[in-house]
């Protein structure tokens, strides 16, 4: 059987990397596979220049609708003969059900119109939604999503999304990036920390200059307390622009003798940086799953429903953090390991959906 995957990206963030490693790790000796971009290549972030930003904001919306309409009608050709070399089609994992800008509701109804002209069967992995305001874009997720033959979404967050606004059943998949191997040894870094750091975005939480300083002074106190109390604290993020902007600016507020700054142009450096600490504080979710799926013990920064909504699902409810929460000691406390079971169901499921087991 070959497979064609369809996912988020693998430009800059590692996360996705992360994703396509984890599915990759299960289908690689049992089955050929290509792999396609859902959206748009991906674009490093964005500037943490307040007037860079709206500037490039401004412009990136003006022409995102002819852009789009441009790249949509110019794949058609690459994704038809794609398609129609594949046995199966499975798009996933990641933030797959959402309005970023109809960018994913409209690439996804061509890719599935494609697949139900060829008579291919398709269906969704480890995926997220939420809630949109865009009737249009909630038209064409409904459209797609119904004609799928299996929906495996990665929180109950997202389960209950599909439910209540889509009326369409839904089943749950641990996030694919929980398959990474486990690391073998020990961490090496004794009386260290690592603490994830995201900077501006285009949408969302940190679109908000509020939230953005709100987010920032949390983090101050927290390193603050770290360094207190004699920790070292080694910032790092996992490929994005924006996030490097802001990491850097840390540093250079308590000075690089006391905080180290750490970024990485590919999935392997990243995972040999985590793998050296026994505690991991996230904020971007693979920065935690990525370490949770290696075998260290994470608490992550709450600011988003899927953030919230996996933490939940695996049971580590506890480890999810607000700005309050700026003591070292009891963020140690909180954060938690990877339950062996979760990536027992995971495997399970995968085995359920390709070998039929």
């Amino acid at each position: 059987m070959r497979i064609l995957i369809i996912n988020e990206s693998l430009g800059h963030n590692l996360g996705d990397h992360a994703i396509q490693l984890g599915l990759s790790n299960f289908i690689r000796e049992k089955f050929e596979y290509d792999v396609v971009q859902l959206g748009f290549p991906s674009r490093n972030g964005v500037r943490n220049n307040q007037l860079v930003f709206k500037r490039k904001l401004f412009f990136t919306n003006a022409l995102h609708p002819l852009r789009l309409f441009l790249f949509s009608i110019c794949r058609i050709p690459l994704l038809i003969k794609a398609i129609s070399k594949s046995d199966k089609v499975v798009i996933g994992g990641g933030s797959l059900l959402i309005n970023n800008k109809l960018t994913f509701p409209i690439s996804l109804a061509i890719i599935t119109l494609i697949c139900r002209i060829q008579k291919k069967e398709f269906i969704f992995l480890g995926i997220s939604s939420r809630r949109e305001n865009s009737k249009f874009a909630n038209f064409l997720l409904r459209n797609t999503i119904k004609y799928s033959s299996e929906i495996y979404c990665r929180d109950i967050k997202s389960i209950s999304v599909l439910d209540e606004c889509y009326n369409v059943s839904s089943s749950w998949i641990p996030d694919l990036a929980l398959n990474i191997e486990r690391k073998t040894g020990l961490a090496l870094t004794g009386n260290s920390i690592a603490i994830n750091i995201m900077g501006r975005q285009a949408h969302g939480f940190f679109s908000s200059s509020a939230n953005l300083d709100k987010y920032r002074r949390w983090l101050e106190h927290l390193i603050q307390d770290s360094l207190s109390l004699g920790y070292k604290v080694n910032l790092f993020t996992t490929g994005e622009s924006s996030d490097n902007l802001l990491m850097v600016s840390i540093v250079n507020f308590f000075g690089n003798e006391k905080v180290t700054g750490n970024s990485f142009d590919s999935l392997d450096k990243l995972i040999k940086f985590v793998d050296k600490f026994d505690i991991v504080v996230g904020t971007r979710l693979h920065s935690a799953i990525i370490p949770l799926a290696r075998g260290s013990k994470v608490a992550c920064f709450n600011w988003d429903s899927k953030v919230s909504g996996f933490f939940k699902t695996i049971g580590n409810e506890n480890s999810l953090l607000n700005d309050t929460d700026t003591s070292i000691e009891k963020l140690i406390g909180r954060s938690r390991s990877l339950d062996d079971s979760v990536r027992i169901e995971l495997n399970d499921v995968l085995g359920r959906i390709f070998l039929n087991d």
